[in-house]
């Protein structure tokens, strides 16, 4: 069954919340297309409004829809932003508390929100199967969708669940989008999301306001000074987080309004810099990729890379950020002297021989004395220099085993900047009662619990202490100290986790005899890794137009070159300053010419 609306409704809809009179070209498409109850795999550039293209059919669905997206921050983004709209709205992501979530599912079974995003790891867990299965869902839209692909730039094996997820649900309607897609992706999108033949809606990838310039050079702070000199509203992407933060400082002390930013930063700290980047409080962020999905800023005028990226796609959707506000915008490309060679090292480092990296998942298991078939679910905190000391091998070797098994779908190793504190009961609520007199002024605390949290005789659950302690109307020192008294009790549990890295075990241990039938899966990622630094190495090397070669990559094979990059002008030979303002001529000439063609066709 179907669901369908009249696109005389979306218009009204889009014109009521978002105050605009039309849908753009691509956007209309894809509208039309869900008005008529199809299922459709959206392939939309950066900046080209994908998520108007589920919200819109979400809002006039008579049921819940659900959004399946891979980042907190975007979430957070799009939750707020449609509260902000009067539009009914809620996230589950493991940044809330089980209370919570407990909460916002009870709200969704009885008909209370509109739109639910949710992270892809949260699909498969007990209570949110549990109540899922009590929600009539209209749409399910999958965000960022070449994340289940494993011919994919950034494949996630959380996304696996996805199609598990949707034949147990079974939506009305089903939506993919994503701004990056090769052929062989779209492929694997149709057969593991879709159980009808999807439309499939493509825009072009093609950006004519962009100008795309790459240099060499034995002095890249030197050039980036000079460019960041220009006063632009700037992204520096770098690999690295120490180098993040060196060339952050560098810029501020060359009298930049600069930060950093990646993906071990509390979130209160990450949307400060949002916002006052946003604000154009901070001229520059230099941020490894964490910066990015879900960041809507539309007056980026220049994206620096400072590093070689893994891939065509992952270069592409970041040097998209730039210029979404239609104005010409740059993206300058700083190659060192060895970086060509450092990047196929990193890639090869990157899959370490498996007898190793068995070697690694049993010394991991081992370490956290987790016997065969358990594990699933548990989060341990790790330190890795000691780690790396313990088993006797470098620090990276270790952490390269690490993200391997995380791309093989076995743990998540994950940069948490917030402490985390879990509890459980130990006694059942009849017997708590009896306590009340014996424990005064510390019953309470227990008496709270039992009232906000639901799971909490069920196992471990996660608090939430500093709103308990506010509602609670004493001290967060108080608090602390009160369930340290009950432990002492034995009448609870409390296990807390400190910022820094933890590693989230996905699957139970298996015997190293039964480690082998990762092997055909390493092989693939392994060859894909290589086939897409082959592709990045390739765009360097090459003599053709910077924006011809990234639409051939991606399949569109009518094409007419830029104009605007430093292939198309290197009869020039200008340097940065004057190429700019060269740029910025053509750039214009081009515009009005469109202008004017169109102005004769009408």
């Amino acid at each position: 069954m179907t669901e369908s609306f009249l696109i005389e409704d979306a218009l009204k809809a889009l014109q009521k919340y978002w105050n605009y009179s039309n849908f753009r070209e691509r956007q209309a498409e894809v509208i039309n297309n869900l008005s008529r109850g199809e299922n459709l795999i959206a392939l939309l550039p950066t900046g080209g409004g994908k998520s108007i293209c589920y919200q819109i059919p979400a809002i006039l669905h008579t049921d819940l829809s659900i959004v399946i997206s891979p980042l907190i921050s975007l979430m957070e983004d799009q939750v707020s932003d449609l509260k902000s709209r009067n539009i009914r709205a809620e996230a589950i992501h493991s940044g809330h508390t089980w209370g919570n979530i407990d909460r916002i599912l009870d709200n969704c079974v009885y008909g209370d929100i509109k739109i639910l995003y949710v992270s892809p790891e949260r699909l498969q867990h007990p209570l949110f199967k549990e109540r899922v299965l009590k929600m009539n869902i209209s749409l399910v839209a999958v965000d960022e969708a070449h994340c289940i692909s494993q011919w994919g730039h950034d494949f996630r094996p959380s996304y696996l669940e996805i199609s598990q997820f949707i034949d147990e649900v079974s939506p009305k309607q089903i939506i993919a989008l994503t701004a990056t897609a090769t052929d062989k992706v779209l492929s694997e999108l149709v057969k593991l999301i879709f159980r009808r033949p999807p439309v499939i809606i493509k825009g072009s990838f093609r950006r004519d306001n962009i100008s795309i310039r790459i240099k060499e050079t034995e002095d890249k702070i030197g050039v980036l000074l000079k460019l960041c000199a220009q006063g632009y509203k700037t992204i520096i992407y770098v690999r690295s987080r120490r180098q993040v933060q060196m060339i952050a400082k560098t810029l501020t002390n060359h009298g930049r309004a600069a930060a950093y930013y990646h993906a071990g930063l509390s979130f209160k700290e990450k949307s400060k810099i949002q916002e006052r980047f946003k604000l154009g409080k901070l001229q520059i962020v230099a941020a490894t990729n964490a910066f990015g999905m879900g960041i809507d800023i539309s007056d980026i005028q220049r994206v620096i890379h400072f590093d070689i990226p893994p891939s065509i796609e992952e270069y592409y959707q970041e040097i998209g950020r730039a210029g979404r506000d239609g104005k010409l915008s740059y993206a300058d490309f700083l190659i060192g002297k060895n970086d060509k060679k450092y990047n196929k090292q990193k890639v090869k480092d990157s899959f370490p021989p498996l007898d190793f990296a068995n070697k690694v998942y049993k010394f991991i298991h081992v370490h956290f004395n987790i016997g065969l078939h358990e594990g699933e679910g548990m989060t341990k905190p790790v330190k890795i220099e000691k780690l790396a000391s313990k088993f006797g091998i470098p620090n990276k070797k270790l952490i390269n085993a690490l993200r391997l098994w995380q791309k093989l779908g076995v743990w998540e190793v994950v940069e948490d900047a917030r402490s985390r504190t879990y509890c459980a009961i130990t006694l059942s609520p009849q017997e708590i009662r009896k306590e009340e007199n014996r424990l005064e002024d510390s019953y309470f605390v227990l008496d709270y619990f039992m009232r906000h949290y639901e799971q909490l005789f069920t196992g471990w659950i996660q608090l939430d202490i500093e709103r308990d302690a506010k509602r609670m109307k004493i001290p967060l020192t108080e608090l602390n100290d009160k369930l340290d008294y009950l432990c002492g009790l034995k009448y609870l549990k409390i296990y807390k986790l400190e910022p820094g890295t933890k590693i989230n075990f996905l699957k139970n241990r298996i015997s190293s005899h039964y480690l082998e039938e990762f092997k055909l899966k390493y092989d693939h990622l392994k060859k894909m890794s290589e086939e897409r630094s082959k592709g990045i190495s390739g765009f360097l090397e090459s003599q053709e137009c910077r924006m011809s070669y990234i639409l051939s990559y991606f399949g569109e094979i009518e094409h007419k070159n830029c104009g605007m990059c430093d292939i198309c002008n290197a009869h020039l030979k200008l340097d940065n300053v004057t190429s700019d303002i060269e740029i910025q001529r053509r750039y214009n000439e081009q515009h009005a010419l469109r202008n004017q063609h169109l102005r004769n066709i009408e």
